[in-house]
């Protein structure tokens, strides 16, 4: 595809007007979602029919340094005790769509993904937990308000939304993050926040704040929303294979 192109196409979503593009295949549609998301500079949700070709246009997508946010449907089979991978980069998206919209380049949905419910942003954002050095704040309220947003409460962490207490040291491990961490308390008192190796249990580097999300959506509030009352107000919509989704919607 040409400049000029692309060009009229920018124009057109400008315009807020649909586009239809034929003949896009393989890495095909993954350069065009790059190109107009550079171009326009707002989010591009990409609506895919299954979880296969979210991952497909994904890895092609990594292929022109672009790492989408994934939303696939949410397993509603996975044990408690261990939150699946798709719920944890659901949250991670949730959270990114909310406090850094701007970072959010392309977010990859499937209908399942799209069309679950779960907690307004209002009610996901008074979900949160921010922890800071010096805080005062008793364990026992940290502990509650965890477990009401989906945390569990284990003898050692291991997996994200875990949470351990042993004397005046809590361990979390946030949904969402690569490494648990360590708070210490001197009475009600946060006195220190860092990260932790599982496997060595040493600490790591030091934090001054750790905010927390929940680790289930459906754990603390009314669904009411959708991935839709997530997003920027001019994310463009990107979708493949408009029949196939549709008729997948409509089941």
């Amino acid at each position: 595809m040409n400049h000029k192109l692309f060009t009229e196409m920018e124009e057109c979503l400008a315009r807020k007007k649909n586009l239809q593009l034929t003949g896009l295949t393989g890495s095909a549609r993954a350069f065009v979602i790059k190109e107009l998301q550079q171009r326009t500079g707002q989010t591009m949700l990409c609506l895919v029919s299954s979880e296969e070709k979210a991952h497909d246009l994904a890895a092609d997508l990594l292929e022109f340094q672009v790492r989408p946010d994934m939303f696939l449907a949410r397993d509603f089979i996975f044990i408690k005790e261990n939150i699946s991978t798709v719920e944890t980069e659901r949250i991670a998206t949730l959270k990114r769509l909310l406090f850094n919209p701007g970072q959010v380049k392309v977010v990859i949905a499937t209908p399942g993904g799209l069309l679950h419910l779960m907690a307004t942003p209002a009610d996901f954002k008074a979900g949160m937990l921010t922890l800071k050095t010096d805080q005062q704040i008793e364990v026992a309220e940290i502990l509650n308000c965890l477990i009401k947003t989906g945390y569990e409460r284990v003898d050692t962490v291991t997996r994200p939304g875990e949470i351990a207490v042993r004397g005046g040291i809590m361990d979390i491990f946030p949904v969402g993050a690569q490494e648990p961490c360590r708070i210490d308390f001197f009475g009600d008192q946060i006195d220190s926040i860092r990260r932790f190796n599982i496997d060595t249990q040493r600490s790591g580097s030091k934090e001054k704040q750790l905010i927390l999300t929940p680790a289930d959506e459906l754990a603390f509030a009314e669904p009411a929303a959708t991935l839709l009352d997530y997003l920027p107000p001019r994310a463009h919509l990107f979708v493949d294979e408009p029949g196939e989704f549709e008729r997948l919607l409509e089941k």
